[in-house]
C-alpha cells in the first residue's frame, strides 16, 4: 500500500475516534447536567413555597425581635440632662448694671441673680431656703434676726464672710450709692459679729424681713476703697471679675444690634454644681428680633416671651411654652387726689364698667383675675363677695344719681365738665392693648378716655416717679409675703411714693402696719382681710390680672421648673440643673 495511503487512513481513523469520544463526553455532560443541575432544579421549584414560607417567617421573627428590643430600651433605658455644653438664653432689653444694690430690669437682675449668691433664696416652691446661710434665728417680736454663713468663697478664692455683707447693705443705706433699695434698708442696724454671724437689728418689728435678704452679696475686698458716690458707674457694675453664684462673670461681646453677657460655671461655687458649662444672656433690641432668633435656632432659650405673643406656639412646632405665674399684679389706678377721681362714686362706676372678660380675649390669653389688693396664694386673702362684677347698667345708674348725666353727644357732664379721663400705659408688652380695651369700655359709659403710651424709661421718669397722671395702667411686683405696705399706706403716698393711687385711709394704714408687725399667722390673716374690707370699699385701683413671665424653650434642653415666681430672675432656682445635653443610661429598676 502507498505510504501517502496508509497516512491518511490512520489519520480518518483518529478523527473518527475523536469524534466518537466527543459525542460520548457531550453525551456524559447532558445526563450530568440533567441529573444533577435540571433534576435538582425541578426540586428546587417544588420546595420554593416550603422555603419562602420559612423565609418569610424568619423575617418576621427578625422584625418582631427588633421592635420588641426597641419597646424594652424604653423600659430599662432612658434619656437624662448630660453635663457641658452653652446654653443662651435670649431676652429683650439692655445690659446696664449687674450690680445687685442697682439692678432693675430683666437683663440686669437675671446676670447679677446667676453670678451673686444671696443670704438667703427662693426654692422651686417659692420658700426661702438658705443660699449663703447655714440657718438663721429671729427673737420673739421680730426686730433681730441672726444669721449664721455658710463656709463659701468668692471665685478669686478670697472667703466670703460677715464683712461682705455688712459691706453691701451699709452701701445699700448710704444715700450716696443711690441704691433703690435705700428706704428698705433705712434705719436697719447690721452688725457683724464673728466672721461668720450677721446680725441684723429692726427699729420696728418686721414679719417680712426675711425676704429682703435675697439680695446678692458683694466682694467687700474688691469694691471697699470705692467711693460711694461714684459705685454706680464703677466699672465693675459691668464687668464684675469676682462672684460668689453659680456662674462667673468672663466677658461682654457686642454684635452689631446683638450684644451677649457671657459666663462661665464657677468651680467655687458653693451650691450644686452646675451642669453647663457655659451661660449665655444674649440681649436684643426687641421682642421681634428675640422670637426670629429663637425660631432660627439661634437661642436655646427665649425668657419673658409676651401674652400676644405666645399663641404662636400653640400652632407650631416651636419648642416647649411655659406660663409662669408672677407674684404680680396689673392694676388701672386711679389718682385718688385727682379733681375727677376723688369721688369715690365715678371711681366705683368705672370699676363696675370693666369687662375684664372682654379685656383677656383681647389679650389671647387666659390670665389669672386678681379682686383686690392681694393674691389669691397670700396669707389672709379674702375672695370678693361679687368677683370680677361687670355691669354697664350699675354703672351708668351710680352715674346719674351723682349727676352725671349724658349731653346730646352721648358724653357726660356735671356742673359743666365733661367726663373726661387721661390714661397713661407703657408702649410695649400687653399694655397699648389692654389700655385701648379699656378706652373702649370706658368709653361705652359716657366718658371720653384719651390714651397716652410712653416708652418704659419716659413712663418711669415722667409719670410714675412724679404721680403725673389720671389713671396709670401698670404691673407692680407683689412678693410672696402678703404685706403691700409700700402700695397702699398713706404714708408712701408722696411723690417718688409707691402708693400710686395716693390712698390714703386711717383703717386700711392701721391694718397694713398690724399685719407687717404681727408673728402669729392667724393675727396677720385677720388684719389683711380688714386691709381687703376696706380697699375694696374705697376702690381705690381697679383690679385686673395676674401677669405671666413666659419662657420658649427648645425641645432637647432642660430649662425652668415651671412653677409660679416671685420675680422673674427666680426662674434661675434649679438651674445647677438645667442642661442643653441628653445621654442614655439604664434605668433603676
Amino acid at each position: 500500500m502507498p505510504k501517502s495511503n496508509y497516512f491518511k487512513l490512520k489519520l480518518r481513523h483518529q478523527f473518527r475516534k475523536t469524534q466518537h469520544d466527543v459525542n460520548k463526553a457531550g453525551q456524559s455532560t447532558a445526563q450530568h447536567v440533567d441529573r444533577h443541575i435540571l433534576r435538582r432544579w425541578q426540586n428546587l421549584q417544588e420546595i420554593r413555597r416550603f422555603i419562602s414560607g420559612w423565609l418569610f417567617l424568619a423575617i418576621i421573627l427578625a422584625v418582631g425581635v427588633i421592635l420588641q428590643s426597641r419597646q424594652l430600651s424604653a423600659y430599662y433605658q432612658e434619656n437624662v440632662p448630660a453635663p457641658g455644653g452653652v446654653y443662651v438664653e435670649g431676652m429683650a432689653g439692655e445690659a446696664k448694671n449687674f450690680n445687685p444694690i442697682f439692678a432693675t430690669d430683666l437683663v440686669d437682675t437675671s446676670v447679677s441673680r446667676l453670678i451673686f449668691s444671696s443670704i438667703l433664696k427662693y426654692d422651686e416652691n417659692n420658700k426661702l431656703v438658705g443660699d449663703l446661710a447655714s440657718n438663721w434665728e429671729v427673737n420673739e417680736d421680730s426686730t433681730q434676726y441672726t444669721i449664721k454663713l455658710k463656709e463659701a468663697f468668692w471665685n478669686d478664692g478670697a472667703k466670703i464672710t460677715s464683712g461682705d455683707v455688712v459691706y453691701t447693705f451699709e452701701l445699700a443705706q448710704h444715700p450716696d450709692t443711690r441704691s433703690p433699695l435705700n428706704s428698705s434698708w433705712r434705719d436697719i442696724e447690721i452688725q457683724a459679729i464673728d466672721e461668720q454671724t450677721v446680725v441684723f437689728k429692726l427699729p420696728n418689728p418686721f414679719t417680712p424681713f426675711p425676704h429682703s435678704l435675697t439680695t446678692g452679696i458683694l466682694p467687700k475686698h474688691i469694691l471697699s476703697n470705692s467711693d460711694n458716690k461714684d459705685l454706680r458707674s464703677h466699672e465693675f457694675n459691668l464687668s464684675p471679675k469676682v462672684s460668689s453664684g453659680p456662674f462667673q462673670f468672663t466677658q461682654i461681646v457686642q454684635d452689631q444690634n446683638v450684644k451677649q453677657v457671657e459666663l462661665a460655671k464657677n468651680d467655687k461655687y458653693h451650691g450644686s454644681e452646675p451642669m453647663l458649662d457655659q451661660f449665655i444672656v444674649r440681649i436684643f433690641n426687641d421682642n421681634d428680633a428675640l422670637l426670629k432668633a429663637f425660631q432660627n435656632n439661634e437661642i436655646t432659650a427665649a425668657a419673658d416671651i409676651k401674652n400676644v405673643e405666645a399663641p404662636m406656639f400653640d400652632h407650631k412646632n416651636e419648642g416647649k411654652y411655659m406660663a409662669m405665674q408672677l407674684y404680680s399684679g396689673v392694676y388701672a389706678f386711679l389718682h385718688n387726689q385727682d379733681e375727677l377721681l376723688q369721688d369715690k362714686n365715678l371711681r366705683a362706676a368705672l370699676n363696675v364698667a370693666t369687662n375684664k372678660n372682654e379685656l383677656f380675649q383681647s389679650l389671647d390669653k387666659k390670665l389669672a383675675l386678681i379682686d383686690g389688693p392681694l393674691l389669691s396664694d397670700h396669707l389672709g386673702y379674702q375672695r370678693a363677695d361679687s368677683v370680677h362684677k361687670y355691669d354697664v347698667e350699675e354703672a351708668k345708674r351710680i352715674l346719674n344719681e351723682n349727676g352725671w348725666l349724658e349731653n346730646s353727644n352721648g358724653v357726660r357732664q356735671k356742673d359743666g365738665k365733661k367726663l373726661k379721663l387721661s390714661l397713661v400705659a407703657q408702649n410695649s408688652d400687653e399694655y397699648p392693648i389692654a389700655a385701648q380695651e379699656l378706652q373702649k369700655q370706658w368709653q361705652a359709659l359716657g366718658a371720653e378716655v384719651e390714651i397716652s403710651l410712653v416708652e418704659p424709661n419716659e413712663l418711669q421718669q415722667n409719670h410714675v416717679s412724679s404721680h403725673n397722671y389720671q389713671v396709670l395702667l401698670l404691673g407692680v411686683t407683689l412678693g410672696v409675703d402678703p404685706d403691700v405696705f409700700a402700695y397702699w399706706h398713706s404714708s408712701q403716698a408722696s411723690l417718688r411714693g409707691f402708693n400710686l393711687s395716693e390712698y390714703k385711709s386711717p383703717i386700711a394704714d392701721r391694718a397694713l402696719e398690724a399685719g407687717r408687725t404681727r408673728n402669729n399667722p392667724e393675727i396677720r390673716a385677720a388684719k389683711y382681710k380688714t386691709f381687703q374690707e376696706q380697699w375694696r370699699s374705697d376702690i381705690p385701683a381697679i383690679p385686673l390680672y395676674q401677669p405671666v413671665f413666659g419662657y420658649a424653650l427648645q425641645t432637647t434642653a432642660t430649662g425652668p421648673a415651671g412653677g409660679d415666681l416671685a420675680t422673674p430672675e427666680h426662674r434661675y432656682s434649679n438651674i445647677s440643673f438645667w442642661s442643653v445635653n441628653e445621654q442614655t443610661i439604664r434605668k433603676k429598676l
